[in-house]
């Protein structure tokens, strides 16, 4: 016998995702076109089609904490193939904006990011908080005096440093809040819909499966099965490891400033040097 489910419709939400680029989303008819020619659909649990239906219904608890929105890579391929002209891609992108200002903190700072009205209000955030913390601590000197151009006597780097690293650690933290709230969310998913027996998701199988999954991250494999917009898999890799250059190069010119106190400038043929001139 099917286990019966009980469909509460949340309007905010469709309303939600078609304000976030998912505009489309009442086109489908549900044909699974984009189920079936979606490179990286899995076969025993495709998508978009159930995202989409779910979606038009206003399931936020069947999107939310559902891991497939995450599996798709918003390469076209179902939106260029599907006969009503709808992009389930898009919507999934939505749903994933969504989803993401639902297990961020503060939840109104992530949603802010997604209207346009407010990127006045985000920008003037930041330069309130240097002004203000540059005028009490007396690092941020707009006429500096001497015969040379110092950019720290400008902007002191001690500034930079005092506001960037706790907001470092108050992201991360805030990252590995809303992963954990993620994490179990979709295993209590999981649990419902009769995938697992297990009460708790262990530490051990996690660790394991993101060691198997790391090498498909770090090549970009399913990236490159899209057909639709292939060029995007490499641009993305670049980016991708552009960023873990530059985060290798921060830390280790945090610790070379401030540990072993050696300030720049550095030479040219510095290694670190060069990864951040490539990365960059």
């Amino acid at each position: 016998m099917a286990e019966k489910y009980l469909v509460e419709p949340d309007v905010n939400f469709v309303k939600e995702v078609v304000a976030l680029g998912g505009d489309d989303v009442k086109k489908c008819f549900q044909c699974a076109t984009c189920s079936v020619v979606c490179p990286i659909s899995p076969d025993t649990k495709p998508f978009p089609r159930k995202e989409m239906i779910a979606a038009q219904w206003g399931l936020k608890d069947k999107l939310v904490s559902n891991l497939d929105i995450w599996l798709c890579h918003q390469c076209g391929d179902c939106s260029t193939k599907c006969p009503r002209g709808a992009k389930p891609g898009d919507v999934l992108g939505a749903i994933r904006s969504y989803a993401i200002s639902e297990y961020a903190v503060p939840k109104w700072l992530a949603k802010a990011v997604n209207e346009p009205e407010k990127l006045p209000i985000l920008l003037l955030i930041p330069v309130v908080i240097f002004l203000v913390l540059g005028y009490i601590t007396g690092l941020m000197n707009f006429s500096p005096g001497g015969e040379e151009i110092v950019h720290s006597n400008f902007f002191s780097t001690w500034l930079v440093d005092m506001i960037f690293v706790p907001l470092v650690v108050w992201v991360v933290a805030i990252f590995a809040m809303g992963l954990n709230r993620f994490i179990k969310d979709i295993h209590e998913s999981a649990v419902r819909e009769g995938k697992t027996n297990k009460d708790r998701v262990e530490a051990g199988a996690f660790i394991q499966a993101l060691i198997r999954i790391l090498p498909t991250v770090l090549k970009h494999s399913k990236f490159s099965e899209c057909e639709e917009n292939k060029d995007r898999a490499t641009a993305h890799l670049m980016v991708f490891y552009s960023f873990i250059g530059l985060f290798i190069v921060t830390n280790i010119f945090f610790v070379v400033l401030y540990v072993f106190q050696i300030h720049g400038p550095y030479s040219q043929l510095n290694p670190v040097k060069w990864l951040a001139n490539v990365s960059g």
